[in-house]
């Protein structure tokens, strides 16, 4: 199921990345020549009301773009499975064996 919707996720991504990039440089900029095509490519291409159908497309492609993006990049975190505990909460883990006393020395028999 998850190679399926990160596949899905990942065609719209391409799509909306092909769709983009020609739409955003259709658009006039503040400058006389701004556009890839010139400022008034789209006016005359499409029709008058270019802009405003330009901007709302735009606004979607970009939201398909970051929602997109995002569903990716959770898709494709990294994963660690939970661990199971091998000891139930009814159960005691056995004690650690206690280590044996060190021999302690005893006094030498005083010299003569």
């Amino acid at each position: 199921m998850t190679a399926f919707l990160s596949g899905l996720l990942f065609f719209i991504f391409v799509v909306d990345v092909i769709l983009l990039i020609p739409v955003v440089l259709m658009q006039s900029g503040s400058g006389a020549q701004a556009g890839l095509f010139g400022s008034d490519f789209a006016a005359g291409a499409i029709g008058a009301k270019t802009s405003e159908v330009l901007v709302s497309f735009t606004k979607w492609l970009v939201a398909i773009f970051f929602i997109s993006s995002l569903g990716l990049a959770y898709l494709h975190l990294p994963r660690t499975p939970k661990a199971i505990p091998s000891v139930s909460s009814t159960e005691q883990a056995p004690a650690e064996p206690t280590p044996a006393p060190l021999p302690t020395e005893t006094p030498l028999p005083p010299q003569q």
